[in-house]
């Protein structure tokens, strides 16, 4: 075999490792970001239910964090009057954010069931 063969197999092999270096660092980074989008579903949810256990507060305009974000997630709650509802209904808007960012918004609604 001469040097340029050499060569020439070298860089094949070259070309193929940096292409499987490059899929490996993007399905890392999908992974990465999967995970942090099912965190901040089990919050988002886990936050609306805590919500809607609590009692009903006229005029709210939020409510009290009851799950515990993970580093470098965090979330707030939202709760204003529903349109063209009574005293009795709430709209519940809780936001998950991933570095200031918004990463997931779950809307649901509050009642007042005596």
């Amino acid at each position: 075999m001469t040097l340029v063969e050499q060569l020439v197999i070298l860089g094949i092999v070259g070309v193929a490792l940096a292409t499987a270096l490059v899929a490996l660092a993007a399905a890392s980074r999908a992974l990465g970001t999967s995970g942090a989008r099912g965190q901040a579903v089990a919050l988002a949810v886990g936050q609306m239910e805590h919500v809607k256990g609590l009692a009903l507060e006229p005029g709210a305009i939020t409510y009290p964090l009851g799950v515990s974000p993970t580093e470098g997630l965090s979330v707030s709650t939202i709760a204003g009057p529903l349109a063209g509802a009574d005293d009795n209904v709430q709209k519940v808007i809780v936001t998950v954010n991933q570095n200031g960012r918004a990463l997931l918004v779950l809307e649901g609604l509050k009642v007042n069931r005596p």
